[in-house]
């Protein structure tokens, strides 16, 4: 719908006009017609009062005599006024003497008794109660009612004269502001139509008619003057530009091959200042560490990892020369088999070290896949997501995962640092974008140009690479490999969050989220609060059940682990066993079998109400509010150890 600020001048004109005239006219009428209304209601009421005093007074002695018939004559001369519909005369007991009705199929009538009534206006009708009296006795009352249809018909008239008026007035309006708008809008329309051919056609030679030497007449001739100085400055500046711009475009072309190797230099350097950071970190660490350890073999560990890492910054060196030939690799580049179990296996001997100098779980989630890639590119595209989530994440964790989904390999770097605020997400890819260091940390921020070059890479190679982050909780960087460039895989799907081991892979079975890909550190149980707890264990994943039950023994508590619902059934129904004290379970087992189930046959069998933990993978609200409305703890995967120690005393009551 057009606003009113936007319609041409001489519709303004007219609609304020018509509207100006419209609103006096029935804001008149309305208080006329409200006023004779009021008016003739005062009227009516003292004419009906009237009459039925004068046949009050008329009737008295018909009433004191009982006379029916003269009081009846007397109401029927009432009916000279058509508003009247009824009039009643009642005893002194209120008892009905005499009635007149205009129209007994109307329904309105004389009571056979008198009611309580007041006088004067209902909703529908007038009501008159006149006394009847024989000197100072009283002989009765006399009720007269009237429609308001002398009322109504008054209100109809004025409303079509007003509705005449009002149509009179809209009629005289329009043509008087159609004789003004063209007084006032015309020229105006006439200039704007010169003003827009002069921008349409840049025709500076048009001129604008003047017709009159008022205000408007004084603009149009201003206007003309202005286009002829326009006109005249436009030719003297076209002159100096033709000669600027021969002059501008050779320099031009010097200046876009000058900014162009300018933009190489800087990439290069931001690049090789961001990736040669984090070898050189990890050869500090291991360098100090050798001077601490004293033990010769785990000195000879630390060397083999220092020779690593040297190996790693010399071929570093060669990638980072790749940074200024970017585009030279994406048109000759040459795809290998790259097994992704050793590309892992090396990148976390060297960020192990960096993440335990910051005290940050470091975990891998490793598979044997070999697949078609470019092995320098994709190992520098790993290493820089690795090293921004080790350098942004201050307490917790960093995991390195590796899975499928959806016939794609996905490579997921999760952290639980600062995160990345939404508004910067989508920009983090562009070159020198940097989020800025919270104030205080002390910390240099790069020259953001790390994953501009990763997103250079991953856009060669035909991957794809997204993000997800929440800001204060952490973020995760997914690299997506097609399954065009999966060569071979041989996987042995034994489930493992590596520590000191990251060869093991990863369950394909236990989905990873934002919520469970990296556990922060809990609180430690000290030593002294273990005791020889009865615990029930149940788990479908042999390696996973067995890490948990030989932790848990190593604390001192006595462990009884099942790998499904009919085997715990089994060794229950036997009941050859210590009292338990506490069942914990995966909530998601084989088949349709769930952990709920798990603990419910539990229960039953040693007829006791078990504190009872559900350990899933599962981060919806949903699955976490089913578990908690059976009285269940729940706690997400990867569950810390110290924080699952630490729930069991709570819960067994140490």
């Amino acid at each position: 719908m057009i606003k009113f600020k936007d319609l041409p001048i001489r519709r303004k004109i007219i609609v304020t006009i018509l509207t100006g005239m419209g609103s006096a006219m029935l804001i008149a009428v309305v208080q006329f017609i409200s006023f004779d209304r009021s008016t003739a209601k005062d009227y009516l009421y003292e004419e009906i009062l009237t009459l039925a005093k004068i046949t009050a007074k008329r009737s008295s002695v018909a009433l004191a005599f009982q006379d029916v018939r003269n009081a009846a004559q007397n109401l029927s001369n009432l009916s000279i006024r058509n508003s009247i519909q009824s009039a009643c005369i009642y005893n002194a007991d209120r008892s009905l003497f005499s009635a007149y009705i205009r129209n007994r199929a109307s329904g309105i009538g004389c009571a056979p008794k008198m009611e309580d009534m007041q006088q004067g206006y209902t909703a529908k009708s007038l009501i008159i109660i006149e006394p009847m009296s024989n000197k100072s006795r009283e002989l009765g009352f006399l009720v007269v009612r009237s429609d308001l249809s002398p009322i109504s018909e008054r209100t109809k008239a004025w409303i079509y004269i007003g509705i005449g008026m009002f149509a009179l007035a809209f009629v005289v309006a329009y043509v008087m502001s159609n004789r003004m708008q063209r007084s006032i809008a015309m020229p105006i329309s006439r200039l704007s139509g010169v003003m827009r051919n002069v921008q349409k056609n840049n025709d500076l030679s048009l001129r604008a008619e003047v017709l009159g030497n008022d205000e408007l007449g004084v603009l149009v001739t201003n206007f003309n003057q202005m286009l002829e100085l326009i006109d005249s400055s436009n030719k003297d500046l076209q002159m100096l530009y033709d000669d600027v711009a021969v002059k501008s475009a050779q320099a031009e072309i010097v200046a876009v091959e000058l900014e162009g190797r300018n933009q190489q230099i800087k990439e290069m350097i931001g690049g090789a200042a961001h990736d040669l950071r984090q070898p050189l970190q990890a050869l500090s660490i291991f360098v100090d560490a050798l001077g601490y350890q004293k033990d010769p073999n785990k000195r000879e560990k630390i060397i083999n990892k220092i020779q690593q890492s040297m190996t790693n910054l010399n071929e570093l060196f060669d990638e980072v020369l790749d940074v200024s030939k970017a585009e030279q690799l994406a048109e000759e580049k040459e795809l290998q088999s790259v097994s992704i179990k050793a590309l892992i296996n090396k990148l976390y001997v060297e960020f192990q070290a960096m993440a335990t100098k910051k005290a940050l779980d470091f975990r891998v989630c490793n598979r044997d896949i070999t697949i078609l890639s470019v092995p320098g590119i994709l190992e520098r595209i790993i290493r820089n997501l690795l090293s921004n989530a080790i350098n942004y994440t201050d307490d917790g964790g960093v995991l390195l995962a590796v899975r499928w989904h959806r016939e794609a390999l996905l490579i997921d770097v999760w952290d639980t640092g600062r995160g990345i605020p939404a508004e910067k997400q989508k920009s983090i890819f562009k070159k020198f974008e940097r989020i800025e260091e919270k104030p205080g940390e002390g910390k240099k921020s790069g020259y953001g140009l790390g994953l501009a070059i990763v997103n250079q890479f991953i856009q060669m190679l035909g991957y794809q690479l997204s993000v997800h982050s929440t800001y204060g909780r952490g973020s995760c960087f997914r690299i997506t490999i097609p399954a065009s460039c999966i060569e071979s895989t041989r996987e042995s799907f034994a489930p493992v969050l590596a520590r000191a081991n990251p060869e093991i892979a990863c369950s394909p079975s236990s989905p990873i989220t934002a919520s469970s890909a990296v556990d922060s550190a809990g609180g430690v149980v000290p030593l002294e609060r273990a005791y020889k707890a009865s615990i029930l264990l149940v788990d479908d994943d042999d390696d996973i059940r067995k890490a948990l039950q030989e932790a848990l023994q190593a604390w001192g508590a006595n462990v009884a682990a099942f790998s499904s619902l009919s085997a715990i059934t089994n060794y229950l129904a036997a009941g050859n066993y210590p009292a338990p004290d506490i069942i914990i379970s995966d909530y998601q087992l084989e088949g349709d079998t769930t952990g709920n189930q798990v603990v419910s046959v539990a229960r039953q069998a040693v007829n006791t109400k078990l504190p009872a933990v559900i350990i899933t993978a599962n981060t919806t609200v949903e699955i976490q509010q089913e578990i908690k409305c059976f009285g269940y703890d729940v706690m997400i995967k990867p569950v810390d150890i110290s924080k699952l120690k630490n729930m069991i005393c709570e819960r067994v009551g140490i």
